[in-house]
C-alpha cells in the first residue's frame, strides 16, 4: 500500500479481481482506499526475487518487489564475495554481469553483503540454526521485535536455562519458564519478510542445509516480524 500523490487516500495494489472479503474490508475503511490493478502478485515477485538472486550472486545484494508491484527493486553488491567468506576487492560495475531478471526492475542504490553462517549466529540474529543449553540442543526460530526488545523465538519444548548459539557461544537469550508465547530476549534487530537477501553459496553445488552461506541484509527493513509475549 502507499499514499495517493495527494496524500488523501490509500492505493492498494491488487492482481485481478479482490476477493468479497478484502472488498468489504476497504469499504470499511475510515479513510478513501482505491484497488490498483497490477500485473504481478506479491507471492509472484517474491518467486522472481529468489530468482534474481540465485542467478546473480556475484551482482545482487537484496532484491524484492517495488512499492507498486509492477516489477523489482535491487541494490547491487558494493564488493565481489569469494569461496570460504573471502572478500575480493571491490568490483567495477562495468566488470560485472549484467543482471538477468524475468520483470522489469530498478537498482536504488548498491549494499555490502556481510558474510554469516547460521551455525555462528550472533546479534542481530539470523535464527533458524541449533543453539544449546548446556548439554541440551533445540532449534533457533525467527528474529522477533516486541516494542522496543528485539530477540528470537524457539520451540516450547526447548525449556528454561540461558541458551546460546551453537558454533560460538553467542547467548541468545535467558528463560526463566516456558510459555508457549515468550519471547527469548537478545539485543537483535528483527528481521525484513519483504527482501529476499543475496545468497551466493559455495559453488558448485550450493544447499541451505550445510554448506557455509553469505546473507546480507538489506538496508531498508519495511516489514519487521513481530509476535506477542
Amino acid at each position: 500500500m502507499s499514499l495517493s500523490s495527494t496524500g488523501d487516500s490509500i492505493v492498494l495494489p491488487w492482481k485481478g479481481a479482490p476477493p468479497a472479503e478484502v472488498a468489504q474490508l476497504v469499504a470499511e475503511q475510515p479513510v478513501p482506499v482505491s484497488m490498483l490493478d497490477v500485473k504481478y502478485s506479491a507471492a509472484e515477485l517474491l518467486t522472481m526475487a529468489k530468482q534474481v538472486a540465485d542467478a546473480n550472486p556475484d551482482t545482487v545484494a537484496s532484491v524484492g518487489p517495488n512499492a507498486m508491484y509492477d516489477g523489482l527493486e535491487i541494490e547491487t553488491a558494493s564488493k565481489v564475495i569469494g569461496p570460504g567468506f573471502a572478500e575480493g576487492p571491490a568490483a567495477d560495475p562495468g566488470d560485472l554481469p549484467p543482471i538477468v531478471s524475468p520483470v522489469p526492475f530498478q537498482v536504488i542504490g548498491s549494499a555490502d553483503v556481510v558474510p554469516t553462517q547460521r551455525d555462528k549466529d550472533a546479534s542481530p540474529f539470523w535464527g533458524a540454526n541449533l543453539v544449546k543449553n548446556g548439554t541440551s540442543a533445540c532449534s533457533g526460530g525467527v528474529s522477533v521485535k516486541v516494542g522496543g526488545v528485539s530477540g528470537m523465538t524457539t520451540a516450547w519444548h526447548c525449556g528454561i536455562g540461558t541458551w546460546k548459539s551453537h558454533g560460538n557461544n553467542k547467548v541468545l537469550g535467558t528463560v526463566s519458564k516456558r510459555n508457549k508465547t515468550h519471547v527469548r530476549r537478545a539485543p537483535a534487530v528483527s528481521r525484513s519478510a519483504s527482501r529476499i537477501p543475496a545468497i551466493p553459496a559455495h559453488r558448485p553445488s550450493p544447499t541451505w542445509a550445510r554448506r557455509p552461506q553469505f546473507v546480507e541484509r538489506p538496508s531498508r527493513a519495511s516489514s519487521p516480524v513481530a509476535t506477542s509475549r
